[in-house]
C-alpha cells in the first residue's frame, strides 16, 4: 500500500539516554525511563519498541540504519519516525525494517543490494515504505537481505542472493527484488541470517535455504540450496533463528537444537568444526534462542514452567576474553550473564557481538560490544 513519506523534522526525537560506547561485560540497563516490550539487536545497532508502540534506535549509523536522517552514530536511544506506531522491528547488518500498526512495512539504511525492498538501490537515512504489498505478519532483516511473512502466510525475501538466501530457486550475483519463497509453502515466521535464511512453515515444519558451506541449513550436507529445504530430523519447530554461519531452533517440546559452524563451540561443546545436522542442547527447557556471529544465547523456562521469565545462558565466543597470545577469543560453554534477580528476562535479542533482554519490569538490558 502507498503512503506519504514523513517529513524529516518529525522523524527524530532523542530520549537523552547515554549509552556506554565500549564493551559491556555484564548486562547494563540502557533504557529505564520508559517501558519497553521488544528489542532487536543487529550487527552494530539496536532498536526497541516501547509499550506505546514507539520505536527507538541507537548504535552505528554509517548507512543510515538508525533512521535518524543522518549518518552519525548514536550513543543515546533516539525515537524514529514519531508519526508512526509499530508492531515489530528487526535490526540487520546495516539496515532495519519494521512493521507499522497498520501492518505496512518500513525499511531504512543500506540498500546497495535492494535489501530495503523499495525498488531502488539508494541508501535511505529515514524510513521508507517497502514496495511490497502487505499486510505483513513478520519481518527479519539479515546481513544484506530481508525476509517477510505476509498476512496470507506467504513467505517472501529480497536483496543479496549470491548463495540463494532469498529462496526464490535461483542464484544472482547482485540483488534480487521481492520474490516469493519457492514451494508455495505457508509460513508462520522467518529469520534472515548472513548468507542463509530459515523459517517455520505451518505445522511446525523447519526449513532453511541459502549458503550451506558450514552446514547452516541443517540438512546433513554442505550443499547450498536456493529453495527452502527441510531441516534434518523433520521435528516440529516453533522457533528458528538464522545467524551468520550457524542456526538454532526450539522444537514443540521446548528443546533447543543448533547446527552449522562450530569453530568457537557456538553449536555444541565438542571438538568438531562443523555440525551439518541439528545437535540437541540438552538441559533446561527453552522459551527463546538467539544466534550471533560466533555465539548463541537462550532464554530458559523458569521453574514455574512459564514460557517467559527464565534465565539467560550463552555459549560460544565471549568477546571480552582472549587467548594467551591475545589474538583469538576463548570459547566458553554455558556461561551466564549476571542479570539482577529484580530484572527477570522475558524477551531476548542476539546480535553479531552484543545481546539485549527485555525484563519483566519492561526495562532493556544489553551487554557485549
Amino acid at each position: 500500500m502507498n503512503r506519504a513519506r514523513p517529513s524529516l523534522p518529525s522523524a527524530v526525537s532523542s530520549l537523552g539516554l547515554l549509552l556506554v560506547a565500549c564493551d559491556v561485560i555484564e548486562p547494563a540497563v540502557v533504557l529505564d525511563t520508559l517501558e519497553w516490550v521488544a528489542v532487536s539487536a543487529g550487527r552494530e545497532h539496536t532498536c526497541a519498541l516501547s509499550v506505546d508502540a514507539r520505536l527507538a534506535c541507537w548504535g552505528a549509523n554509517d548507512r543510515g540504519q538508525l533512521g535518524t536522517g543522518d549518518s552519525a552514530d548514536r550513543s543515546d536511544a533516539t525515537f524514529v519516525l514519531t508519526s508512526v506506531r509499530f508492531l515489530a522491528v528487526s535490526s540487520g547488518g546495516r539496515h532495519t525494517c519494521a512493521i507499522g500498526l497498520e501492518r505496512e512495512l518500513w525499511c531504512w539504511g543500506a540498500n546497495d543490494l535492494g535489501q530495503l525492498g523499495d525498488g531502488t538501490s539508494w541508501d535511505r537515512r529515514i524510513p521508507v515504505l517497502a514496495n511490497v504489498q502487505g499486510p505483513f505478519g513478520d519481518v527479519s532483516a539479515g546481513a544484506e537481505h530481508t525476509c517477510v511473512v505476509r498476512a496470507s502466510a506467504e513467505g517472501m525475501c529480497w536483496g543479496a542472493n549470491q548463495a540463494g538466501q532469498v529462496g526464490s530457486g535461483v542464484l544472482t550475483h547482485g540483488g534480487i527484488p521481492p520474490s516469493p519463497l519457492r514451494g508455495a509453502l505457508s509460513f508462520a515466521v522467518v529469520s534472515a541470517g548472513g548468507t542463509h535464511s530459515c523459517g517455520v512453515a505451518n505445522g511446525g515444519v523447519g526449513l532453511c535455504w541459502g549458503g550451506n558451506q558450514t552446514g547452516s541449513l541443517g540438512t546433513g550436507t554442505l550443499i547450498d540450496s536456493s529453495s527452502p529445504v527441510i531441516v534434518w530430523g523433520e521435528r516440529p519447530f516453533r522457533v528458528l533463528r538464522a545467524g551468520d554461519t550457524h542456526s538454532c531452533g526450539i522444537d514443540d517440546q521446548a528443546r533447543g537444537w543448533c547446527w552449522g559452524n562450530n569453530q568457537f563451540a557456538q553449536v555444541v561443546s565438542a571438538s568438531v568444526s562443523i555440525t551439518g545436522s541439528p545437535v540437541s542442547r540438552s538441559g533446561a527447557a527453552l522459551s527463546d534462542i538467539g544466534v550471533g556471529e560466533h555465539w548463541t544465547c537462550a532464554l530458559l523456562i523458569d521453574r514455574l514452567d512459564v514460557i517467559a521469565g527464565g534465565d539467560v545462558r550463552c555459549w560460544g565466543v565471549r568477546w571480552d576474553r582472549t587467548a594467551a597470545d591475545g589474538s583469538h577469543p576463548v570459547s566458553r560453554d554455558g556461561w551466564a550473564p549476571e542479570i539482577a534477580s529484580a530484572s527477570t528476562p522475558v524477551a531476548l535479542a542476539v546480535g553479531a557481538r552484543h545481546a539485549c533482554i527485555v525484563s519483566e519490569a519492561m526495562r532493556v538490558f544489553c551487554w557485549g560490544q
